[in-house]
């Protein structure tokens, strides 16, 4: 018999089911929930979890934001891909349980409004019947990935010419990127003037930025990366319903 739990903190058994599961992305890491709730006021990070005979089968995180009243559900901000994992084989049970205990807490907690994102690579699509448990509305948005998994070699092969030729340009012209803490500060006030122009944007405090940089939860990030080339796969996102 299945049952659904929500817990406060990831339980043990969770870093191997993170090792197990393909799709687990790290997004999935508890260090990245608590860097946004330790940050960003009005937020509350949890964990929905699904047991078979007291043994973990899967689970999702979620993250409440409490603002003038009103309480909004991000699984998760920003559509991070953190969509349900699961043991192998297990997938299909385990988004249903998650669906139906999503359902009941915009319920029990007065939810008016959020998001559930299920871009999923490495594991089955959330089933349609899965999608239908909650109200709201499905989105489908499109994205293009490069795998890496093959190595750099073997993507680089796949990229179309233009694009080979846009980022050999970019390397003529001595454009570098890297990861330097050092350089946070001024790379976030360009980043803030810059974003003075987006319309709805708000962003990152800059200590959640300095957290995540400093990889607080996003070891073991997968062999992936953007690609800039016209969308091939498709991610899906969930709304949630606005309760009246």
């Amino acid at each position: 018999m299945l049952v659904t739990r929500w817990l406060a903190a990831a339980p043990a058994a969770w870093a191997s089911l993170l090792e197990q599961d393909p799709s687990a992305t790290a997004a999935h890491r508890p260090g990245l929930w608590h860097a946004f709730t330790s940050t960003m006021p009005g937020l509350e990070s949890a964990l929905v979890v699904v047991e078979e005979d007291g043994a973990l089968l899967g689970g999702a995180p979620v993250v409440f934001e409490r603002r003038a009243g009103f309480t909004w559900l991000h699984a998760l901000p920003m559509l991070l891909p953190a969509a349900p994992i699961a043991r192998a084989g297990r997938h299909a049970e385990v988004d249903a349980a998650i669906a139906r205990a999503l359902e009941e807490v915009t319920r029990s907690r007065g939810v008016v409004g959020g998001e559930w994102s299920l871009y999923r690579v490495g594991a089955p699509a959330v089933a349609p019947e899965s999608l239908e448990v909650l109200g709201g509305e499905t989105r489908w948005f499109e994205a293009a990935v490069v795998d890496l998994s093959d190595g750099l070699d073997a993507a680089w092969r796949r990229v179309d010419r233009k694009q080979r030729q846009a980022m050999q340009q970019s390397r003529a012209r001595a454009m570098t990127f890297v990861e330097d803490p050092g350089a946070l500060e001024a790379a976030y006030a360009l980043h803030l003037a810059q974003g003075r122009h987006w319309q709805n944007h708000r962003a990152l405090p800059l200590e959640c930025s300095r957290r995540l940089l400093a990889g607080v939860g996003c070891q073991a990030c997968p062999p992936r990366m953007s690609n800039p080339k016209p969308p091939s796969r498709r991610a899906q996102r969930r709304n949630c319903p606005r309760l009246p």
